[in-house]
């Protein structure tokens, strides 16, 4: 009987598991009832055996379409495929504010979701393809693999209407070589490279919109993310009928429906007002610049001298460019409450560094050909000097690796701010913001900030004092507007110094624009120059006490360092006294001989000291012949200690006075240095 119970008990509990199992098993497809059989309608087998054919074949890859500098509008595209009704919302803005836009829609969507992908034909917007879920990392993704992402997409758009997408993207993706050949036999013409995204959550205010679109470079590709995208999805044989996917597909329908609708319909309307705010159009994104892939280099905003590209593998050089700057998400932050805060403060440029450090500082903007940044590095390392380069949104966007090149050879960066028209506050602390998030990914600390060319407003003023940096602007500029086709360096450099110019000074800022001059080594050959003429010919030296020899004492050679370092260095710094700090004997109103009821020969008597060389018949303005007689000519002073006094006269320049200074240093020597005073400002480093 025990046994009977015993079997019983086992039967029913089989009998139990098995019924659950059934019951799990059968109504698992019943979740989704409103998904069509997709590895039914849309079996692509057939077609990824032909495209695997076109691949064997060495087929040429897709183009790919990127940012363009030439052109004057921006390309929108709205990443994934929305609801119902926000598709029609979206739809509604683009035709009133006469925008043009493409959708990216997934596959998988569209499918069961046929009437948003219908909506969007009929008002005639592009539709191009964003992979069966919105896959990210496409290009790590097995061949196979690949072919059934876009080719399924392929697939729904036709169905749907009636024609194929001709364009892809995938996000988080790095458009290989590879990549876009297998596109191209998946029968799409190219991929689409963003380099801006927009983040919802940022744009939550007009002045926000207003902000960001500022930030935005004419040309940008624009990309406003409707969908979460989908990490790697495990295709395998057994695994074909895509319940995998679809349920995917029901969490992001669900994700989509339920937060993101109103809020990107808000966000696409504040960014279409700020648009037309600017006098930004919208333009398709086949005007956009169309590029061989990755030769997207060679193109007119090469990101690296092409024999860089020939030296390393391409997908590295794209891997560097997508892991550091391959979105330029719009996260403003509260620039509002950062004017309230600096209450209206304006940066001052500095133009000359008030220190008495012997050392000049180079500057460097305009950094658009690698050809020429490389050639200046060469030239800075050999001098065993460095400097400063400012660094602008394009200039980060499109050579990144060059960017990091220059901070790994220990030169200073700094923020460029570019010269656009309709910019404000608001934009112009964007741009700051943009910059400096990518140098400081890049390990660098940007504390300078300037603008390399056209005129300085107060609203950039103003920015850059409340984004905390310190703005500097040159004292002299290595540029003229007659020079571009300059050919010889030492005509460039006697045109602009003329001949009174004999050295630079301390704590000046020389600036060099290095994408001006038409022949690219003729900026380092100017810089080349300039130190051997202008800042060697300060030290002393002679044929027993050369500077570069005798380093341990001959402290009289010039250094060429980062505008950043000489303002650091707090131990040669000086500043100038208020008003309020200085005596009053000293202040310019003050007459000491009205003070003192002394008549005015009596007090330059006191004061005079003569020379045998100056006598009544000399030049001495502003003095009679009757008061020059009675003026001491004997240039003694009356003294019995055993002591001569060395005086200099008129006012020189660090070649000049920087050898004398050091002589009478070495020497432990003081002298008395008269000075005509109107030129003290031009060069007050060296009183």
């Amino acid at each position: 009987m025990p046994n009977r119970k015993l079997v019983a008990v086992f039967v029913l509990v089989v009998v139990i598991f098995c019924g659950t199992y059934w019951y799990f098993y059968n109504t698992r497809d019943d979740q989704y009832l409103d998904m069509p059989n997709l590895a039914g309608e849309y079996n692509v087998d057939n077609e990824v055996k032909q495209a695997g054919q076109k691949l064997n074949e060495d087929i040429p890859p897709a183009k790919l379409y990127v940012n363009s500098t030439t052109k004057k509008e921006v390309a929108l595209t709205f990443d994934g495929l929305p609801d119902p009704a926000t598709t029609e919302k979206l739809l509604d803005l683009l035709d009133k504010y006469h925008a043009k836009a493409t959708f990216f829609i997934e596959g998988s969507n569209a499918a069961v979701d046929s009437t948003s992908l219908q909506k969007i034909h009929e008002r005639n917007y592009p539709i191009g393809n964003y992979t069966y879920v919105g896959l990210s990392e496409l290009e790590k993704m097995p061949e196979d693999e690949i072919l059934q992402q876009l080719l399924k997409t392929q697939e729904v758009i036709k169905h749907t209407t009636g024609s194929e997408a001709t364009v892809f993207k995938a996000p988080h993706t790095i458009y290989t070589d590879t990549l876009l050949k297998t596109a191209a036999a998946a029968g799409l013409q190219a991929a689409v490279k963003t380099n801006v995204y927009v983040k919802k959550d940022a744009i939550t205010t007009d002045e926000a919109a207003d902000a960001f679109v500022s930030s935005i470079a004419p040309g940008s590709i624009v990309s406003l993310p409707l969908t979460t995208s989908v990490s790697q999805v495990p295709y395998t044989p057994e695994n074909k009928d895509e319940k995998l996917a679809s349920a995917k597909l029901l969490k992001l329908k669900t994700v989509a429906a339920n937060s993101t609708s109103q809020n990107v319909v808000d966000v696409t309307e504040r960014l279409l007002q700020a648009l037309q705010k600017h006098n930004m159009g919208t333009m398709d994104i086949t005007d956009m610049r169309r590029v061989k892939g990755l030769e997207m280099a060679n193109e007119e905003n090469s990101s690296f001298p092409v024999a860089m590209l020939n030296s390393f593998p391409q997908k590295i050089i794209a891997a560097a460019d997508s892991l550091l700057f391959a979105k330029a998400e719009a996260a403003p932050a509260d620039y509002e409450a950062l004017r309230q805060k600096n209450a209206g403060a304006k940066a001052d440029p500095t133009k000359m560094i008030l220190t008495t450090e012997p050392a000049v500082s180079f500057v460097f903007a305009g950094l658009t050909s690698p050809d020429t940044v490389y050639d200046i590095l060469g030239r800075l390392k050999k001098m065993n000097a460095s400097g400063t380069f400012f660094v602008m949104k394009n200039d980060i966007d499109k050579n990144p690796g060059m960017i990091k090149d220059i901070i790994a050879s220990g030169n200073e960066v700094g923020i460029g701010i570019r010269s656009l028209k309709g910019t404000n506050f608001y934009s112009v602390c964007a741009e700051i913001d943009y910059v400096r998030s990518r140098l400081e990914a890049m390990g660098a600390s940007p504390t300078l900030a300037m603008q390399p060319w056209g005129a300085v407003d107060d609203d950039t003023r103003e920015a850059v004092s409340a984004m905390g940096l310190t703005m500097i602007t040159p004292y002299i500029n290595v540029v003229r507007s007659d020079m571009k086709d300059c050919t010889s360096e030492e005509d460039a450099v006697n045109n602009l110094f003329g001949e009174h110019v004999y050295a630079l000074g301390r704590g000046w800022i020389v600036y060099f624009r290095l994408d001006y001059y038409t022949d690219h080594t003729m900026a380092g050959k100017v810089l080349d120059l300039i130190k051997r003429k202008k800042i060697d010919n300060i030290a002393y030296n002679s044929f027993y006490d050369d500077p570069k020899i005798n380093t341990a004492n001959n402290d009289s050679a010039y250094s060429i360092k980062p505008a950043g370092e000489i303002l650091a260095n707090t131990a040669y710094r000086y500043s100038f006294s208020s008003k309020a700090n200085v005596p009053e004997r000293l202040r310019g109103e003050y007459n000491e001989m009205t003070a003192k009821k002394m008549s005015f020969n009596s007090y330059i008597k006191q004061r005079f000291i003569g020379n045998v060389a100056v006598g009544p018949d000399s030049n001495a303005y502003g003095f009679s012949l009757a008061e020059m007689r009675s003026f001491d000519q004997t240039g003694r002073i009356h003294t019995n200690d055993p002591v001569v006094f060395f005086t200099f006269d008129d006012w020189g320049t660090d070649a000049s006075l920087n050898p004398l200074l050091y002589v009478l240093r070495k020497h432990n020597v003081k002298g008395n240095f008269f000075i005509l005073t109107h030129n003290v400002m031009s060069n007050p480093n060296l009183l």
